[in-house]
């Protein structure tokens, strides 16, 4: 949350404690954003990151042409466990992402998450540490809200398993339900999918 509203009213101040002291959140006990034992948290990355689109998203009224637009906002984080061939166990995150929302005067960033920029990982490693193939990995065409400036493109991956097992995809991520907002008049990006 500090770090959103730092980079979006004061850009220019640099990051130390006084520029954070002003800011406080709160969440009440029990609440999402303040989980407690035994609440489900393992997914808790997806608010990490939908959490500063609502706070972008209500500073955009007040802040007109200075805000992005909504992106895909969480790591799209994809665990692969199972079994391979040679009988041996094997678990794998793999780090995914879609396209960031517009920006103010710029088109929004591919396949980059906001406001962690984390990209994905590379096919190379991760065909090197696990049995995962990837058969596809590229940009989706039209995918990020059109407008006078375009949403990030998003990515479509297929992938396979070396095994002869069944084997577990626990899938981590958000917005297969609603659409990323595009903002100063431009339309809606697409949502994820999995199929």
């Amino acid at each position: 949350m500090n770090y959103v509203l730092k980079a979006t009213i004061a850009p220019d101040v640099p990051s130390n404690e006084g520029s954070f002291r002003p800011v406080s959140v709160s969440a009440p006990e029990g609440s999402v954003l303040n989980a407690v034992h035994p609440m489900p948290t393992a997914s808790r990355h997806i608010i990490g990151h939908l959490a500063p689109v609502c706070v972008l998203g209500a500073l955009q009224p007040v802040l007109p042409n200075k805000i992005p637009a909504e992106g895909a906002a969480a790591i799209f984080a994809m665990q692969v466990h199972g079994v391979d061939r040679a009988g041996e166990s094997f678990s794998n995150v793999v780090f995914n992402a879609g396209g960031a929302g517009a920006r103010p005067g710029k088109d929004g960033l591919n396949a980059t998450t906001f406001p962690s920029g984390v990209k994905g990982t590379p096919i190379e490693i991760i065909e090197n540490t696990s049995p995962i193939l990837v058969y596809e990995k590229e940009l989706r065409e039209n995918s990020g809200g059109d407008g006078e400036f375009r949403g990030g493109l998003g990515q479509t991956i297929t992938f396979g398993v070396r095994t002869d097992q069944p084997f577990h995809v626990p899938l981590m991520f958000e917005r297969t339900r609603y659409a990323p907002l595009g903002y100063e008049g431009g339309l809606e990006g697409e949502k994820a999918r999995y199929l």
